[in-house]
């Protein structure tokens, strides 16, 4: 559907040459998420392991392999982020249904420009955790220039409910912009505030169905094109550019065949760039008032297509959400 420092002394422990350790059915474990990017373009790639709330890191690298003292950890992947992941030995397949994997519960994303996948196992329960740093995702990728699928966050995204927006009529709102203009003047209207301190967010949609795979596999054909809107905050009614290239829509195209292999769920999502910009109400009598955040989709947009694998990422169509984690200041392009 996008989305970390090479070297961390206080995560990433020493690992001896050789040593191999087998972990115990008896041992104390947790749940972990290892979660890996690979930007196609720039052979750019993290690897990561986060607790099972997605809030503590325990280990990460800009590479396909890591290790935490006893505990070793590596992706053997293609760029359609489907293989195998490794822990202490064993070897997991990258699917969402445990009795096919191994054990593993995996979640994948991706297009011809990144892959991701997030795979939740069992690791010992003595390896420490530490703070989570979303920076440190987009560090491993410093020649990617919109970032990748921000893998560390699309997990809790994914899995979440769209932010409290509401969606506008663009068609409607134009109409009330064809007011005389000394109506027009009479009325509460949305300007900027300040320059609007703009900038550029994702949105992901999801535009098909799941499709269930059978013992064969099976693909998602064409489907028909929808279109997602500018949103709003608050009880905002008016919808406006204010001088930026977006629009009050944008219109998704029919979709490209998505593939998945036996037993797997599969569905496509859209990712759409959207300018934020923070505007307020005016009226003759009071002037500049409450404040609102409009948030359009861009013209000239550079979003694209996901193939998503796993009941954990494929929701219904049209399901949605806002990425604000690759929170990148400044106006959309001309």
């Amino acid at each position: 559907m996008g989305f970390l420092a090479p070297v961390l002394p206080l995560v990433l422990l020493a690992f001896a040459p050789g040593m191999s350790v087998t972990l115990s059915l008896d041992a104390p474990t947790q749940d972990v998420h290892v979660q890996w990017q690979h930007d196609k373009v720039s052979n750019e790639m993290s690897l990561s392991v986060l607790d099972d709330s997605y809030t503590r890191l325990l280990a990460h690298s800009c590479n396909a392999h890591l290790s935490m003292g006893d505990t070793s950890i590596s992706v053997d992947a293609d760029a359609d982020a489907q293989g195998s992941l490794t822990v202490d030995g064993k070897s997991y397949l990258i699917h969402s249904m445990s009795e096919h994997s191994g054990g593993a519960t995996c979640n994948s994303m991706y297009n011809e420009h990144e892959s991701f996948f997030d795979c939740r196992v069992k690791l010992p329960a003595h390896v420490p955790a530490h703070p989570l740093d979303p920076a440190l995702s987009r560090a491993c990728f410093p020649q990617s220039p919109n970032g990748p699928v921000s893998g560390m966050l699309v997990a809790r995204a994914l899995n979440a409910t769209d932010e409290a927006l509401q969606d506008v009529d663009g068609h409607v709102l134009e109409r009330r912009w064809s007011f005389p203009e000394f109506l027009r003047k009479t009325l509460r209207e949305p300007v900027l505030v300040g320059d609007g301190d703009p900038h550029q967010h994702w949105r992901y949609v999801q535009t098909t169905g799941n499709v269930h795979c059978g013992d064969e596999g099976c693909s998602i054909g064409s489907s028909k094109g929808q279109t997602v809107s500018a949103s709003i905050s608050g009880k905002l009614s008016a919808w406006a550019s204010l001088g930026f290239n977006v629009g009050s829509s944008f219109s998704i195209g029919t979709s490209t065949s998505c593939s998945g292999k036996a037993h797997q769920t599969i569905c496509e999502w859209y990712k759409v760039a959207y300018t934020s910009y923070n505007v307020c109400l005016t009226s003759w009598k009071k002037g500049c008032h409450e404040r609102f955040v409009i948030r359009s989709p861009n013209n000239n947009n550079q979003g694209g297509r996901y193939c998503v694998h796993g009941p954990g990422y494929c929701r219904y169509k049209g399901a949605k959400y806002w990425d604000l984690s690759n929170d990148r200041p400044g106006p959309p392009p001309l």
